[in-house]
């Protein structure tokens, strides 16, 4: 078994992520990445909605509808058919780092 990985090796780790050049032109995706993995150490992981996701981490304000706003991230469920309510449970995130 592993020793549990600490919020700052997560931030270590995520900060060599968002340097990478994968990232370089990235603006959106970069600061999309940062707020997830942020929201994950601080223990909010589980208040990731698509609305705050939009509103907070893609800068769209309290205006922000998901509904109209085609622009923004969408989160999929890959069980789910359209039209049809997701019927998944939400699970746990897993990170897994290179050395």
């Amino acid at each position: 078994m592993h020793d549990p990985v600490t919020p700052t090796e997560v931030r270590s780790a995520l900060a060599r992520v968002v340097a990478s050049p994968l990232f370089q032109n990235a603006g959106r995706s970069r600061a999309l990445l940062q707020f997830i993995i942020e929201e994950f150490v601080a223990g909010r992981a589980d208040q990731l909605k698509e609305y705050t996701l939009g509103a907070v981490a893609l800068g769209r304000g309290e205006s922000f509808d998901p509904r109209t706003d085609l622009s923004a991230v969408r989160l999929s469920d890959p069980g789910r058919k359209p039209g049809k309510p997701a019927k998944s449970k939400p699970r746990d995130l897993h990170l897994g780092f290179l050395q």
